[in-house]
Formats: C-alpha cells, structure tokens, sequence
C-alpha cells in the first residue's frame, strides 16, 4: 500500500511520526514525552531515529494546555521607542530564548488606560508570568492582575522606582544617578545648571529632580524653580515625545535672558532633542552650553558630539530580571524574592567642558 504523504503544514506532528513507524500516536507521546510506560527498546529507538530524520519540534502550545503550564513570558513597558526599553527587551528576551521561553511585549504608551486593556488582555491568556517595567508606581496593577484566577503568579518588577517587598525586582536608584551627574558638572566648575525634562507624574523623574536639588543645595548654589524647564504637554501627541519635549525644552533655554553653563536632561532622547535644537541654532556644545544626558543608549557614541551620561545599564538589567524570573517559575520558592540594585556610572564622552 503506498504510504500517505504528510500534510504540507511545514511541521512535524506525533501523527506524521506514528504513521512513518507504523504505530499508534498514543506511543510516539509516551517515548517523546520519555514517559515510564513500557515501550520496547528497539520501538523506542525507531521513533526517536524518525522525529529526528523528520525535524520534529514538541508543540510547546499544546503541552501547556495538557500540563496547564506556559511557556510565555509577558513584558510590560511604557514604549518601544525609546533605546533603553528596546535594549531591555533584548536583555530579558536573550536569556527566555535560552530557557525555552517566548515572550509577549505589550507597550503601554505611557497611557493608564492602555494598561488596563493590557491587563484585560493578559487575564485571557496562559502566561508563566510577568516582567513589568512601566517607569510608575505599579501597585495597582499587580493587585489587579493578581486579583484574577488566570493572572501570572509571578511577577518581576525592573526598572521599579523602588525595591518592592512582595516581588522581586531590578531596581535603579535614579536619585543617585542623578546626583553623580550633576557632582560631576560641579566639578567641572558649573555653577548655572538647568534641569530639562518631562513633567514628574511618575516616580523615576522625581528621583532624578530631587537628586538634582540634593547636590545643588549641598554645593550652596542658590536653588529657584526657574532651574527647572519642565515640558508639560501631552506625551502622546509625538510619534518620539522626549526628542520633541527636547527640542521645546531647548528653544526656551535659548529664549531666556540669563544663559545657563550646562543642562542636565531627564534622559538620553530628551538630551538629543536639546543638541537638535542648538546645533540648528547655532549654539556650541559644549563650548558655549554642556550637556548631560542619562541612560547611555545605543546612539550616545554617534550623536554629535558623542554625549556624556550616566548610565543604566538596560540590557543587563533585562537578563537579570529574565533569570530571577526563570528561577522563580521552575524553583516555585514562593515566599523568596529578590531585590537587586544597580550602581550608576558616569560615561564622559565630549558635551562637558570644563568652565572658569
């Protein structure tokens, strides 16, 4: 009898290697599963020889729904946009790929209610767990995701605001990134330093404003709220809102009266969008203003001139978050968590110069 040709689906199933073995799917799982059930030596050997000569590949889906187990892994950031989160991604996806893991990325838009849809999304899925990084406090977004049957039983928080009590997490501690950059423009001899950022509706900014007051004040440089240029308008309206809050931030500074030595922006996109504008308008970086940008993306070594940062090191925050998770899922400790902090360094590159 001619045998019948395996359907072209570009996969290989239990039933293509049951029929080239000529036996029944029931035994080519028990082999391929390396279940205890008898299954003689020279059978067993026959599947294993044929899945392999045939590419077979488990169908991690359907083992989840057998097992009522996943094997995906959901990330929450506020956008894509920006560098930093797109090298965060690559750091945790690294390492779930390496683990059999896949990964569902959800960006928020830094949008509240595009969270909670997220959130109503991911209650109907089957998901190992969760990664969130949305630059907010979350708490309520885990009390909602873990007031659900379905939710993830464990989560990682990375890139959190503060070390958390009930979840592991990835924590920066932007109050002291902020403060070894501006003690770094002090030492320089800056002494009319301006802030430039976006409003600071969420903990992450905060932390970077009051790290800037802290070494202000300490250096007994008189502080006025004139030394913050925050850009309040709606960070939805730009396909790169920190750039174009850059760039408004950068025509007010050039607008004022009394010319400030250094800027210290929010982060690296908004310190782009501040270079963008005064490289078009004529002003020198750093001869007649400094830059100082925060995060150390991808296109810090490329902008003109190269920008001095403090860095986060976003990929290796990913990986962590990634394998604390990991070892979360297959160890179930329950009550253990992990909280690890990230040191901030100073990059010095050439928007600095040093002042009189």
């Amino acid at each position: 009898m001619a045998r019948k040709k395996r359907m072209a689906t570009g996969f290989t199933t239990i039933k293509d290697i049951a029929r080239e073995c000529g036996v029944s799917v029931t035994s080519v799982s028990r082999v391929l599963s390396n279940s205890s059930y008898p299954v003689s030596a020279q059978m067993r050997e026959k599947i294993l020889k044929t899945a392999q000569r045939l590419n077979y590949t488990p169908n991690l889906f359907a083992r989840g729904l057998k097992t009522n187990e996943s094997s995906e892994i959901a990330i929450l950031v506020p956008n894509i946009v920006n560098p930093f989160y797109t090298s965060l991604v690559s750091g945790i996806e690294s390492v779930a790929a390496k683990e059999g893991y896949t990964i569902l990325l959800y960006s928020t838009d830094s949008n509240n209610m595009s969270e909670r849809k997220i959130i109503n999304s991911i209650h109907g899925k089957r998901i190992s767990g969760m990664i969130i990084s949305t630059g907010s406090d979350n708490g309520e977004i885990i009390r909602i995701l873990q007031s659900n049957s379905q939710s993830p039983t464990r989560i990682v928080l990375v890139d959190y605001p503060s070390p958390s009590s009930n979840h592991s997490s990835v924590f920066f501690d932007y109050r002291k990134g902020s403060a070894l950059g501006v003690e770094y423009l002090i030492r320089k001899g800056h002494r009319d330093i301006i802030y430039a950022g976006l409003k600071p509706d969420r903990r992450t900014r905060t932390e970077r404003i009051e790290g800037f007051k802290d070494v202000i004040e300490k250096a007994g440089i008189p502080f006025s709220e004139e030394a913050l240029c925050i850009y309040d308008g709606n960070e939805n309206a730009k396909e790169n809102p920190e750039f174009f809050a850059g760039t408004e931030l950068a025509k007010r500074i050039c607008a004022k009266s009394k010319k400030s030595t250094a800027v210290v922006a929010m982060n690296d996109m908004v310190a782009f969008g501040l270079m963008n504008h005064f490289n078009r308008s004529g002003v020198k970086i750093p001869q007649d203003v400094s830059i100082l940008g925060f995060d150390d993306n991808l296109f810090c070594e490329v902008s003109y001139p190269p920008l001095t940062t403090v860095r986060i090191p976003s990929g290796q925050m990913g990986e962590l978050a990634a394998k604390i998770l990991v070892d979360e899922l297959r160890n179930d400790s329950a009550d253990s968590y992990i909280n690890l902090t990230i040191e901030p360094t100073l990059i010095e590159r050439n928007t600095v110069a040093e002042v009189n």
